[in-house]
């Protein structure tokens, strides 16, 4: 019987194919310690933010027992914006920051930004009951709010599954698999075929042990690129979502894109602390449905999304380191 050996040629094409996976591999590995690993000084001055803002909100708690509402109040507001630009601009994306930011959000009696807050922190942690029990008191807050929806929950936390993939190494990867397995399916059928035009009598069974093995890890890396790409491809969505949170107290909903044309979507203002979906944008008014369904228009600057840009601007959505 005729065996059939795998010729030099493609055995060195093999080789270079898992190389080049491993090569890649290495470098979406690289890619994410990179952007994970902040440099030492910007680590020191993120600490001594921190403190800072630590340090005045134990000053507006001891003004608050002093009887001073209002230097309380204004205390709670600047620890709160000192948490937030820890986040925004200095990279300090954690869960805890956004936890603290809420915190003093609520104390200050700011319900908007408190919610706003504890929802950025619930999809960094979706499963923190600490930060699930403080979004449910931020909630309380809001005066005016649509009832709440379990599958609001459920996203955020398929969200912050999804934000936590390295998204460019995750591509990366599966095209590697990609390329791959399709040469290596490559490789057994044209082994496969120089072994049916030499013997067209042997069995399928009786063909070489090694193309079998072949096949099924070419088959192997086509599926786990399928699936890495369609992770990916999660991610990516789940970078650009629309979620917001009006941040404005009692705004006024309109039936369209203007205050001056359209009259008011509902009886009452909008409170602070009302989340919504962003549908539409258009000459600074944007369409939002609120989490019962209903749809109204409201000003552009009345509204603030969930996932901000890392350049401060809150429009839309880097992903969560």
């Amino acid at each position: 019987m005729m065996r059939f050996r795998l010729p030099s040629h493609m055995i060195e094409l093999t080789a270079r194919v898992f190389g080049l996976f491993v090569v890649c591999a290495a470098f979406c590995g690289s890619i994410a310690r990179a952007d994970d690993q902040p440099s030492p000084s910007s680590s020191s001055d993120t600490a001594s933010l921190f403190n800072e803002a630590c340090r005045v909100y134990e000053s507006a708690i001891d003004a608050a027992e002093q009887g001073k509402p209002d230097a309380a109040r204004d205390g709670f507001r600047a620890a709160a914006a000192r948490f937030e630009s820890l986040a925004r601009d200095h990279g300090a994306w954690g869960s805890g920051v956004w936890a603290n930011a809420g915190l003093a959000y609520a104390s200050a009696g700011d319900p908007g930004r408190a919610v706003l807050s504890y929802r950025r922190a619930a999809i960094i942690d979706p499963w923190n009951d600490e930060i699930r029990r403080g979004l449910e008191h931020a909630r309380a807050l809001v005066r005016v709010d649509a009832p709440a929806d379990k599958a609001w929950s459920t996203r955020e936390i398929v969200r912050g599954l999804a934000l936590r993939l390295p998204t460019r190494g995750v591509w990366i990867a599966g095209l590697a698999l990609y390329i791959a397995g399709f040469v290596l399916l490559a490789c057994v059928l044209s082994a496969r075929a120089r072994t049916r035009h030499s013997d067209p009598r042997q069995p399928h069974a009786r063909r070489a042990p090694w193309t079998r093995r072949t096949l099924r890890v070419g088959w192997a890396c086509v599926v786990l690129g399928v699936v890495c790409t369609a992770a990916a491809s999660a991610g990516t969505l789940a970078s650009r979502s629309r979620d917001g949170v009006i941040v404005a107290s009692r705004v006024t909903a309109r039936q369209g894109p203007s205050e001056l044309l359209h009259a008011p979507a509902f009886d009452e203002p909008l409170g602070a602390g009302v989340e919504v979906g962003v549908l539409e944008s258009r000459r600074g008014w944007l369409r939002v449905r609120l989490r019962d369904g209903r749809e109204c228009w409201t000003p552009e600057s009345a509204v603030e999304l969930v996932l901000p840009a890392r350049d401060g601007a809150g429009a839309a959505a880097d992903r969560p380191a």
